[in-house]
């Protein structure tokens, strides 16, 4: 399946990614593991190539488009949970990096996550530093979750993680850092945050 997802992603063919789907499912796949099993790894072959100069940006972004499209279709196949289970599991931020624009990462991991009941997860758009602040001691998230794509964001992240650091303990999540940058190794370490390059050992934070 992996194998034919990229090269339906190559031809921008949503119809073959409708019956590789239903494939998937009737084969006994969840819809959430063909995201965090198949299209997460392809979202990071298609860096890699873009990294190296095998594919071009404008061969990045068709993918990344036509991938926000498969998410979309395999969300629509996930069963929705009760808003009473949800509400006993602890609450976690996603965010992007400041300047990742991309965010098919942090929809796959929210899915991931609230699929395994691991938390409420609670996507938040870029904010400033103090608007960030104010938004984590109202919320008191357990964690807060940073996707990083390129060691440029780094400065920015850092910058995050030692606004918590400055928080009242009692309101100071715990921040993991994952993305394209740690995955890859460009980015080794962030002060104040936990690197993370598997999610499924999110499960164990």
């Amino acid at each position: 399946m992996y194998h034919s997802l990229y090269e339906a992603g190559r031809r921008n063919d949503l119809l073959a990614v409708q019956h590789l789907i239903k494939e998937a499912i009737a084969a006994n796949f969840r819809p959430v593991d063909i995201l965090v099993g198949i299209l997460a790894p392809l979202l990071y072959k298609i860096g890699e190539q873009w990294r190296s100069g095998t594919i071009t940006v404008a061969d990045e972004h068709a993918f990344t488009a036509f991938s926000e499209r498969v998410i979309e279709l395999i969300e629509g196949t996930m069963p929705r949970r009760k808003r009473r289970r949800r509400a006993r599991a602890p609450q976690y931020f996603l965010m992007n990096a400041p300047g990742n624009t991309h965010k098919l990462a942090v929809r796959m991991l929210a899915l991931w996550l609230e699929s395994r009941n691991i938390c409420t997860p609670t996507l938040v758009d870029h904010l400033g530093l103090h608007q960030l602040a104010q938004h984590i001691i109202q919320a008191a998230p357990r964690a807060l979750l940073i996707s990083m794509a390129l060691p440029e964001q780094l400065n920015s992240v850092a910058a995050i993680c030692a606004l918590v650091g400055q928080l009242p303990a009692g309101a100071r999540p715990k921040v993991l850092v994952g993305g394209y940058a740690i995955k890859s190794g460009l980015v080794r370490l962030v002060p104040g945050a936990d690197l993370v390059t598997d999610i499924s050992l999110l499960g164990t934070s």
